[in-house]
């Protein structure tokens, strides 16, 4: 049990997917003109120190359902099977990590393709480990998010630190006068009306042609090469008929803002997200809870953790209570086929020592716990038992047929069924081994899941020998005093 802290925890096992992806970002507002000259020579690089390369696809600036901003780029290298390289994915990542380093005025982010991508991608990143900052007001929120990137990055097995807002987008604040809006009879809806027209546009009806139908979207002609004074020039007609110039009514002021503002559960987001590299997601996570709490977090803010870790505590929350069922089924099974409720209870004292193997195999394998391993402790609280089941079916079986005495039947038992829980152990064990060694690609997910299997079999086939026996004679003995103390007693009083 002392080994459990040594056993790394994670949600799911790192596995070789193949592909490498690289992150690109400059500062805010770059043209994507210096961002394609910088990602040409990105390629070059990636060509001369990969040559496990299948196929590349980069793309630069945001896609259709998420912005990203002209100043930040993406790619995709496609790696030839696992079969075929002596590299990992995980290998080509880190030496392309430092290639890529020595590029001026570019941040680059290298990192191997990583399992669930698109749960990450839906959950708004693509990183194992996410600290989320949640509060409403923008500069406290940076200014939080930059501490606590300061301090995550100092934490060993941390890459690729970075924080999801980016601000310094150049733009325009539109401020309207209230009070002369009033008096010239203009209202907030209407100028802003005339805004949204000029720059991007407002839907003035449709047009059908041969069952297609198409928006009809009136603009302003080239309006986003106009100047800010321009649109300030333009006149609207106000609820008397009379034609009010746009500048008597609003005034316009330069900011520099984020190029998006994320949301979660209707609060304002801001996600300092980081990938791992030697070392398992929950050695990593409590080094960094236990720096944050040096940070004072102002009034109306929360720092809590998101990514793998908020899933992971998602699904072993789940996998408990399946455990808890099953184990909950098999005892419930057992003691309507024994029609006795102290049997199964014998038989159920082979389970808890089946964690010993478990322990013992993921700390020798190297192993992390994780949702397969944790499935694998599900599938033992079935297996386990059936040893148990043999040695003390055939224990009763020696009483009430043969007549034996107690620890006579209970010696001659474990003789008899010494052979046939060895063979239904050794074949299960034997027939996981393939699969623990985690032969193919993608083999590294199912691994976790026959180690913990094999480990947990091994204890239990071991200790079944020895404590189920035991546990039986001081279930047996036990009953047996009391019912002779009821007898003796009753025939006193008598």
């Amino acid at each position: 049990m002392t080994l459990i802290p040594l056993v790394g925890v994670e949600f799911m096992p790192a596995t070789d997917e193949g592909e490498v992806r690289i992150n690109a970002e400059m500062e805010v507002g770059t043209r994507l003109e210096l961002m394609g000259e910088k990602f040409k020579r990105i390629e070059a690089i990636v060509k001369s120190e990969v040559p496990e390369v299948k196929n590349v696809v980069a793309s630069i600036g945001g896609s259709s359902w998420r912005s990203q901003g002209s100043h930040s780029g993406r790619m995709r290298i496609a790696l030839v099977p696992r079969t075929e390289r002596s590299r990992s994915s995980e290998q080509i990542a880190s030496d392309l990590r430092r290639k890529l380093s020595n590029i001026p005025g570019v941040t680059i982010r290298t990192r191997a393709g990583q399992g669930l991508f698109l749960l990450r991608m839906l959950s708004g990143g693509t990183e194992k480990i996410q600290v989320e900052i949640r509060g409403y007001d923008l500069e406290m929120a940076d200014s939080l998010a930059q501490r606590v990137l300061s301090i995550v990055e100092g934490v060993e097995g941390v890459t690729d630190a970075e924080v999801s807002r980016k601000s310094g987008n150049p733009e325009e604040i539109v401020l309207v006068d209230r009070q002369k809006a009033a008096d010239m009879s203009l209202t907030v809806s209407q100028i802003a009306n005339i805004l949204q027209t000029v720059i991007s546009g407002t839907k003035a009806g449709s047009y059908r042609e041969t069952g297609d139908e198409y928006d009809i979207r009136v603009k302003i002609k080239d309006a986003e090469k106009m100047d800010i004074r321009e649109i300030m020039d333009m006149t609207l007609i106000n609820a008397g008929g009379e034609p009010v110039v746009l500048r008597n009514v609003v005034s316009t002021r330069q900011k520099t803002g984020p190029v998006r503002i994320e949301r979660k559960d209707q609060e304002r987001l801001v996600t300092v997200s980081v990938n791992i590299s030697g070392r398992d997601m929950g050695s990593i996570l409590n080094d960094i809870r236990s720096r944050l709490r040096s940070v004072a977090v102002p009034r109306n803010f929360t720092i809590a953790f998101g990514g793998d870790y908020e899933e992971q505590q998602k699904a072993f929350g789940e996998l408990l209570l399946s455990l808890i069922l099953a184990l909950l089924l098999v005892y419930m099974v057992m003691a309507s086929l024994y029609e006795s409720i102290r049997y199964p209870i014998v038989v159920m004292f082979s389970v808890p020592f089946a964690a010993i193997g478990v322990i013992l195999m993921l700390f020798v394998t190297n192993t992390t716990f994780n949702v397969q391993s944790f499935i694998g402790c599900i599938m033992l609280g079935g297996i386990v038992v059936n040893n148990a089941i043999l040695l003390v079916d055939h224990i009763n079986v020696l009483r009430r047929r043969d007549g034996m005495p107690l620890r006579e039947a209970i010696e001659e038992g474990g003789c008899r069924r010494l052979r046939p829980i060895l063979m239904t152990a050794m074949t299960t064990i034997l027939a996981m081994v393939p699969l623990a060694i985690g032969f193919g690609e993608g083999g590294e997910v199912q691994a976790p899941l026959a180690r913990a299997v094999i480990g947990g079999l091994l204890s239990s086939t071991l200790i079944t020998l020895l404590i189920v026996p035991t546990v039986y004679l001081f279930f047996d003995t036990k009953l047996v005093r009391k019912k002779d103390t009821k007898r003796l007693l009753a025939e006193d009083k008598k």
